[in-house]
């Protein structure tokens, strides 16, 4: 979702994946490369906006920071955001190199860095893979560190999206009885405040199957209610990608033979995949 609207909310309770992508700036001598730094900003942003539950702010929005430097805690009081996604690109040759990097508006602090390489056979080729390289890692990130938070903070009167995040943090942990226990039952609790969220409904169908993996559930009971689930979350967005992550897990467990190695990957993709 991107917004343009600014709120009175300060960083510090600015809503959970709340984010502006600042213009990533052309650290090359071409100047007539100004126009690829500025389409993979725009692309990025449209790719985090993607992120379900997101709040991005808009590109016109954020656009009003080129070329200033300004404080990222300013930033988020400005624009009541807790993250703050900035960068530079430079191309040499036939190579592409992204930097980016992740801020908290709260602390200032830096969370999160990497550098993208990307050959520019077919700039437009180009351009779309290391955004979606991008777009990836930092869902990841953010939806980890949101995770965590939620998990430390505990609110007395948490919304389903805190409860959905803190069943994610705590499915992250080792995978044991404990933990999946306890991921299962904020699940359900995000439910009971919404029933129609696709997060909390892939949620927990992933989480019944890992229970069934422990062996804490019948086979018949946790093929049955996850395939309940997730019939229920196709109806409202058969496309979310936590969704098919589910079904591909469950899948798995319908088949003959349950091939180990590939449940576990598939186990690891579904989870960084709730968010």
């Amino acid at each position: 979702m991107q917004a343009d609207e600014r709120s009175n909310v300060s960083a510090s309770n600015g809503p959970p994946l709340s984010l502006v992508v600042l213009p990533f700036e052309n650290t090359g001598e071409d100047a007539a490369d100004n126009y690829l730094a500025t389409g993979i900003t725009d692309d990025l942003t449209t790719e985090l906006s993607h992120i379900p539950a997101a709040f991005v702010i808009a590109r016109a929005t954020a656009n009003t920071y080129r070329g200033k430097t300004v404080d990222i805690k300013q930033i988020g009081r400005d624009l009541s955001v807790r993250y703050v996604v900035r960068g530079s690109m430079l191309k040499l040759g036939p190579m592409l190199r992204i930097n980016a990097e992740l801020g908290s508006t709260e602390s200032g602090a830096q969370l999160w860095s990497a550098n993208f390489d990307q050959k520019t056979d077919d700039l437009a080729e180009a351009q779309d893979n290391i955004v979606m390289r991008m777009g990836s890692a930092l869902n990841i990130s953010i939806a980890d560190i949101e995770s965590a938070r939620s998990l430390s903070e505990r609110s007395t009167n948490p919304t389903a999206f805190d409860l959905i995040l803190r069943a994610r943090a705590t499915a992250l942990l080792p995978l044991t009885r404990d933990t999946q226990t306890q991921a299962m039952s904020l699940y359900e609790q995000a439910l009971q405040r919404d029933p129609n969220s696709v997060l909390a409904l892939s949620g927990a169908a992933t989480t019944l199957l890992n229970k069934l993996f422990l062996e804490m559930v019948p086979y018949d009971v946790a093929i049955n209610g996850a395939a309940r689930y997730i019939e229920r979350a196709q109806k409202l967005q058969p496309n979310a990608e936590p969704l098919l992550a589910a079904q591909a897990y469950l899948l798995d467990w319908q088949q003959d033979g349950l091939d180990y190695r590939r449940v576990q990957r598939e186990l690891e993709s579904a989870a960084n995949r709730l968010i």
